[in-house]
């Protein structure tokens, strides 16, 4: 025996299509001053990391951006190509956040930056829910024993300069969790 689907009538005794309900109870919720649209409708971009980092540090961050992006096709999210002038600054970080696979966590001579002290305690709050990868990277010159306490917990990847091809492998590898073999890039 089928399963009848149930009728839908309005006020007036008239039969309303249940999909054209639907989109009523879906528009009139819109309409709320509490909605945001979800990212499965707006069909927001996916990163595969955020490059949490000291502004003081953004040379060389570029560099491993340009190298993520150009050379392993990855979609990398970095403040300078994410936020255009008058936006939000927490806004479009937190977003970029919650979008994100994997926070990479960089740490260069220059020292923790302000704005990276909080996207490192959203990105331990956001592993520890098991929601994403947390990888710290050091970059020339930086020494372990510097490294905050809670950060200490995750693999790091220490490049000894710029260029190192060792450390970049190292960080798509934990950034996809593919071991990388040398087809995979695109010199």
């Amino acid at each position: 025996m089928q399963q009848k689907h149930p009728e839908y009538f309005n006020k007036d005794g008239y039969k309303v299509d249940k999909d054209d309900l639907c989109k009523d109870i879906f528009n009139l919720c819109k309409e709320t001053s509490l909605w945001k649209e979800p990212e499965w409708i707006t069909n927001q971009q996916v990163y595969d990391v955020f490059l949490a980092h000291n502004s003081n540090d953004k040379p060389q961050i570029q560099k491993n951006q340009a190298k993520l992006e150009d050379d392993y096709k990855l979609k990398t999210w970095i403040d300078i190509k994410g936020i255009r002038g008058g936006e939000l600054i927490t806004e479009k970080i937190e977003s970029a956040i919650k979008r994100s696979k994997t926070i990479a966590i960089f740490f260069g001579q220059h020292g923790e930056g302000n704005w990276q002290s909080g996207e490192i305690a959203v990105a331990i709050a956001r592993c520890f829910e098991k929601e994403v990868i947390v990888i710290p990277v050091l970059l020339p010159g930086f020494q372990e024993e510097n490294l905050p306490l809670f950060v200490r917990i995750f693999r790091w990847v220490k490049f000894k300069n710029i260029e190192d091809t060792e450390a970049i492998e190292q960080l798509y590898e934990g950034i996809t969790g593919k071991q990388l073999n040398q087809h995979n890039l695109n010199y």
